[in-house]
This record gives structure tokens, sequence and C-alpha cells, in this order.
């Protein structure tokens, strides 16, 4: 199991006399009756870390995505992708866009259909409903 701590680093010690740091982004790969004992004797200062797998998009895909300002941008071309789970079994997905001379990662929910952006390419730039 995936252990890191939550902000200040951690020292736990083995019965063995081993020691592991722990740190907050990098997580420790301990065993489950070691790890879920670590997990109750240090509540609070330690937890499961989040999985993420990136791997090079299988396709060279375009998409489009709404920007903050509620902006559709795009096209841009898909060159990886992210996979991230949680320790609570949720899944959220993420794309690294090449999109003007730079990089992107877009969160999956930003994501647009190729029909809406051209919806509203005809009818002007989209308006906040202020």
């Amino acid at each position: 199991m995936l252990i890191e701590a939550t902000s200040q680093p951690v020292r736990y010690q083995f019965r063995d006399g081993r020691q592991v740091r722990l740190e907050l982004g990098r997580p420790v790969d301990l065993p489950e009756q070691q790890a879920r004992a670590l997990l109750h004797k240090a509540a609070g200062k330690v937890r499961v870390a989040s999985t993420v797998t990136v791997e090079p998009a299988a396709c060279r895909r375009l998409v489009y995505w709404e920007s903050a300002s509620g902006s559709l941008l795009g096209p841009a071309t898909v060159s990886y992708f992210a996979r991230v789970v949680e320790p609570d079994g949720r899944e959220a997905f993420w794309l690294c866009v090449e999109f003007r001379d730079g990089w992107r990662w877009l969160h999956e929910s930003r994501l647009r259909s190729c029909q809406m952006a051209t919806a509203c390419e005809s009818i002007g730039p989209r308006r906040s409903g202020r």
C-alpha cells in the first residue's frame, strides 16, 4: 500500500529496526499490515497516497475544452493521458494537449464536443450568465 505524510515528514521504524521516512508527495510502498498499523498509529499525519498512471495517447485525437472564463478552446492534439485513482477508489482522467506552441493538462470535466465548439463559433463568443 502506498503511504505518504500529510504535511510534516514522518519517520517510521519497523519492529526489525529498519526505518523509513515518509514525506508529502513521495509515497512509500509498505506491506498492507504495516501500512494499516501506521495509518492507525499516526492518524492525521499519514494517508494512503493517490496513484497516477501516465501513458502516451493511443491516438493523436483533437479535443475542445471550456476555459475557466467560459470560452471554448481548441482544437488541440492529445499527447498524454493520465489516470488518477484516489484512495477511496474514485477515478479522474487528465489529458495533456499541445495547444498554441505549449502544453496544457485538461481535466476530463472541461472537455466539450466538436459540435458544441462549431455551434458556439457560429453564434460568437460565449458570455457569462451574469
